[in-house]
């Protein structure tokens, strides 16, 4: 089963990352460190990078933004794919790579185990994956360690939700795509604090049901996978952890867009449901039915992960 709709892999041309060695320091601007001169006098380039996890090399695609040179730290966004797709897809079908270089930060896209490629949610395998490559990225490149934010889609979209329930303490911000949510996937959710989350779901997906249920694959045939639970009723539940008012506000509508946002929250919990719109990437290039183009989802998320950080200790 392909969550997510499979393509031609993009060609990448990439030599393997050689990470430089970088200091760590916080401050408070959006590109923290910066001006700041030694705090990173050098930066890697972009590339591959490999990851020894759980007996296993684990890869992530990393997009250093252009302007990287200099001695300043960067944010960091984790994007990542779906069921049966690669890094490579989801750097394309995204445009972060595009964004990072326009705003200044570096875009990691890391790479699933298995053919097909599939996250292991429920479990604690990936889970491992991603607090190495952050243990990596600490270590060895220039990364602002309060702004590191993930998103991704569909089961890549289910794989940041269940990062944002067990890495709270260093991931600062989550925004999950036609995700999958639910007990059988994530299990108890148990944040260390509250989460930053905005999410985008199509009211008519027919993978991933808004409504929740069972999900499906793109001939419509029922997946052997746990069902999903409806996703305001998910979103309702991250509104509890933050502390927010129970009902939500429905906010103008933006096209076929329709955001819906709790208030008085702890941290803030945003979802902006597509009416018009599939199990799609919101504002893709690609030419796929059901994508939704009154919003660029892309810049909707980076807007929204800009403004958090994690606390300082």
């Amino acid at each position: 089963m392909c969550v997510l709709r499979c393509g031609p892999a993009a060609a990448w041309l990439g030599i393997v990352m050689v990470l430089g060695a970088c200091g760590a320091s916080t401050g408070s601007a959006a590109q923290r460190g910066s001006g700041s001169g030694s705090a990173c006098p050098t930066f890697p380039n972009s590339g591959h990078v490999s990851v020894a996890s759980g007996g296993s090399s684990r890869q992530a695609l990393v997009h250093v933004p252009k302007s990287s040179a200099g001695g300043r730290q960067f944010a960091a966004v984790l994007v990542f794919h779906g069921l049966g797709d690669t890094s490579e897809l989801v750097e394309d079908m995204t445009a972060f790579s595009r964004k990072a270089d326009k705003a200044g930060f570096v875009a990691v896209y890391p790479q699933a185990l298995g053919d097909p490629g599939r996250w292991d949610i429920a479990g604690s395998r990936d889970t491992a994956f991603i607090a190495s490559l952050l243990t990596a990225l600490k270590t060895d490149a220039c990364i602002d360690q309060t702004r590191i934010y993930a998103t991704g889609i569909s089961m890549g979209g289910g794989m940041v939700n269940a990062l944002g329930c067990r890495l709270a303490d260093r991931i600062a911000a989550i925004a999950p795509v036609s995700g999958l949510y639910g007990p059988g996937w994530e299990g108890p959710c148990t944040p260390s604090r509250s989460m930053p989350v905005v999410a985008f779901h199509g009211l008519m997906d027919p993978i991933v049901p808004y409504a929740g249920g069972s999900i499906a694959d793109p001939e419509g045939r029922t997946a052997g996978d746990p069902p999903v639970i409806g996703v305001e009723s998910w979103a309702a539940g991250w509104a509890t952890r933050n502390h927010c008012d129970p009902n939500p506000t429905a906010q103008a509508a933006i096209g076929n867009v329709m955001p819906l946002v709790w208030q008085h929250c702890s941290a803030p919990v945003e979802l902006y449901r597509i009416g018009n719109g599939g199990h799609t990437w919101p504002g893709s290039s690609w030419d796929e039915p059901q994508t939704n183009r009154d919003i660029v989802a892309t810049d909707v998320i980076w807007q929204f992960f800009s403004t958090k950080a994690l606390p300082v200790k």
